[in-house]
């Protein structure tokens, strides 16, 4: 909905310069549906963390699932994390420095 409002600002300016001659969104409105997302609870994600998964390739899922949840960082860039992000601070907490994707 987002591309379409944009698009129709771009559509609008046509219409001004004379480029087209009518607006094809004149009567239509763009609505954004409010979405609640859902959050895990500290208790759920605990759950999760002490959970025994058979297999190795899930074990792994899991982790990198949590680790999302604790540093609040996107699937993409913790799939692009290098250990030259990891950066130990004065106070010697280690801290992430990377941009995101």
């Amino acid at each position: 909905m987002k591309y379409i409002n944009n698009f129709k600002k771009i559509i609008r300016i046509a219409v001004t310069h004379e480029w087209f001659s009518k607006d094809p969104f004149y009567n239509y409105k763009v609505q954004f549906k409010t979405v609640e997302r859902e959050f895990l609870s500290k208790e759920e994600l605990q759950v999760l963390v002490n959970k025994e998964i058979d297999g190795e390739r899930l074990d792994v899922v899991r982790d990198t699932f949590v680790f999302c949840c604790y540093t609040g960082l996107s699937y993409i860039d913790v799939q692009k994390l290098h250990p030259d992000n990891v950066l130990k601070h004065t106070d010697g907490r280690f801290w992430i420095k990377s941009k995101r994707t």
